[in-house]
């Protein structure tokens, strides 16, 4: 999971990338903060249901920003049931998670800044 941000509208991309199928879902967020980004995990959570949601994103890697930094929001649903694991890329360490970013490159040439 990561996110691209727009330069002229402001708007962010929240991007999930499923690797055994090389399919990315994004999401438009308003602004790129942990709560923001919180609330798109706990409606997809609601949305799919535990189980699906679980087979769909039993682990979720993520960098080590600012924005994801309250793992335990991300990893536990409203009643601190366990609904994913997280799990951070080393600093600087984009290779961690080529797939995404390989994507985030053809975001921008199709949207460009």
């Amino acid at each position: 999971m990561d996110t691209v941000r727009g330069a002229r509208s402001g708007k962010v991309l929240l991007t999930l990338i499923f690797r055994n199928s090389s399919l990315m879902s994004v999401f438009i967020i308003e602004r790129c903060n942990q709560v923001v980004i919180t609330e798109v995990i706990a409606k997809l959570y609601v949305l799919l249901g535990d189980e699906v949601f679980k087979r769909c994103f039993h682990v979720i890697l993520i960098d080590n920003s600012s924005k994801f930094k309250k793992t335990e929001d991300l990893e536990l649903d409203a009643e601190s049931n366990q609904r994913t694991k997280i799990f951070y890329c080393n600093p600087t360490a984009s290779y961690q998670k080529p797939h995404l970013e390989k994507n985030h490159e053809y975001i921008s040439y199709v949207i460009l800044k």
